[in-house]
């Protein structure tokens, strides 16, 4: 039963990574419309925070790219047990 446990909890894991997502992204697009809002009143902005949101989402991206790439290739060499009669 260990690799079903280990798949319960990777399960569990992904759910609260998608869960938290899911919220930051919602932050993010009314943190982008107060930004643009201020730029748009000829507000000065600092972006170094927006700046580093999105190369640290970008590297996020890319480690999950390759997170999945490598999952990918395991499943697929998976022999799925034959039916029984």
């Amino acid at each position: 039963m260990a690799a079903q446990d280990d798949i319960n909890a990777a399960t569990q894991a992904f759910q609260g990574v998608l869960t938290d997502l899911q919220a930051q992204a919602a932050t993010l697009v009314t943190d982008l419309a107060e930004i643009q809002a201020a730029v748009a009143a000829g507000q000065p902005v600092d972006t170094s925070a927006l700046n580093a949101v999105v190369a640290n989402a970008q590297a996020v991206q890319s480690a999950l790219d390759t997170a999945v790439a490598n999952i990918d290739a395991e499943a697929a060499s998976v022999t799925p047990p034959a039916p029984q009669p």
